[in-house]
């Protein structure tokens, strides 16, 4: 991506399933102005990571004091790792900030508001292919609140969004897989994480090894989901809706990882885990604006807290291990920049990739930027 052929020469081709216009805009950013380093990429994943902080702990219900340091341990877990050091991540994290600031927008009773989020969550299909759930999920919450002149709109702008796909070739791969497998790798995108939190030894284990547990784990994440939902619908707070429609579309997010990769499953990546806490962290913010008593509320916000802090030693370790093997790649590139071999480390068939990385010494970019 640090082509302008791969980037701004191809905003409307798909990349595996998805038309990502928005990050190959950024990508060709990068290229331009900080010659394809990665650096633009790398700020706009901190600023929406710390923007979609800030909007969770602006729709949690009070004490929102509660709320902050939870979020912010959940938001900002070494599990993301990947995602917050990955220039190529920035579609990821940017369409998470999408959704979450289309749902807040939506909670703003001014016209300005409506017409902000319709443009953001009209563009959240242009991220990745899982931001079709953002203008289908706001079209919910609008008919739960009976504004249903402007949930027709946001089922208008994700149809022009689908016929844009279409007209791009887009069509599904075929994957097979049973439907009780898909399930299955599902319920582990969602619930592994959490059962590394505390055991983080598992990261190390088999799919089968820990499914029960994850399973386990998957379903009281659902049956919050599913408390939380019918609060909110009895309430029907634009707020509590905006949260609830958050967590859907993390889950959502993880239904369609696992639709996507059951078939070569091994374990949830990385790079899944901040759609696993979106679909977690609102039903957590409800449920603690929801306990009686000012006493279990800290103390479940503080273990949570506790558990993410003390990981974080585990996932330092893993930090070390991967910040060590990428400088022994990058020397190894520089002291011998025509050998494959060298760049195995960070691409492991860097043939197929070549005349690429040619381009990239010709050009002076990425790693061989002066």
């Amino acid at each position: 991506m640090a082509t302008l052929d791969r980037s701004w020469g191809s905003l409307f081709k798909l990349h595996n399933e998805h038309m990502i216009t928005l990050p190959k805009l950024i990508y060709g950013l990068d290229t331009v102005v900080a010659n394809g380093t990665g650096l633009i990429s790398i700020v706009l994943v901190w600023l929406f990571q710390i923007g979609s902080c800030a909007l969770l702990v602006s729709l949690a219900p009070k004490p929102r004091l509660l709320g902050i340091p939870l979020v912010v341990c959940l938001m900002f877990w070494g599990r993301h790792l990947e995602n917050l050091s990955w220039s190529f991540q920035v579609g990821f994290v940017g369409l998470c900030f999408v959704a979450i600031a289309t749902m807040y927008l939506v909670t703003v009773p001014q016209r300005w508001a409506y017409w902000a989020a319709l443009i953001l969550g009209g563009s959240a299909p242009l991220w990745s292919l899982n931001g079709f759930l953002v203008p289908l999920l706001v079209g919910a919450v609008l008919l739960m609140l009976r504004s249903y002149a402007r949930a027709l709109s946001f089922v208008i702008v994700c149809g022009a969004a689908a016929w844009l796909h279409y007209q791009a070739g887009f069509g599904t791969k075929s994957h097979d897989v049973s439907l009780a497998m898909v399930i299955a790798v599902y319920l582990d995108i969602v619930g592994r994480p959490f059962l590394e939190l505390f055991v983080p030894v598992t990261r190390h284990l088999k799919f089968n090894d820990v499914s029960t547990v994850t399973m386990i784990l998957a379903a009281l994440v659902h049956a919050g989901v599913l408390a939380t939902a019918w609060h909110a619908y009895k309430r029907r707070s634009p707020q509590l809706l905006a949260l609830v429609a958050i967590s859907l579309f993390g889950l959502g997010s993880c239904l369609m990882a696992a639709i996507g990769r059951a078939d070569q499953y091994d374990g949830p990546a990385y790079r899944y885990a901040v759609f696993t806490v979106l679909g977690v962290a609102p039903v957590l913010l409800i449920g603690l604006g929801g306990l009686r008593t000012a006493f279990p509320s800290q103390g479940l916000s503080t273990a949570i807290c506790i558990a993410i802090a003390t990981n974080a030693t585990v996932w330092w370790q893993f930090a070390e291990m991967r910040g060590n093997i990428e400088k022994q790649a990058i020397a190894a590139i520089k002291a011998a920049p025509d050998d494959p071999a060298s760049y195995k480390l960070l691409y492991p068939s860097p043939q197929g990739i070549w005349p690429r990385i040619m381009d990239f010494r010709a050009q002076k970019r990425s790693i061989f930027a002066e």
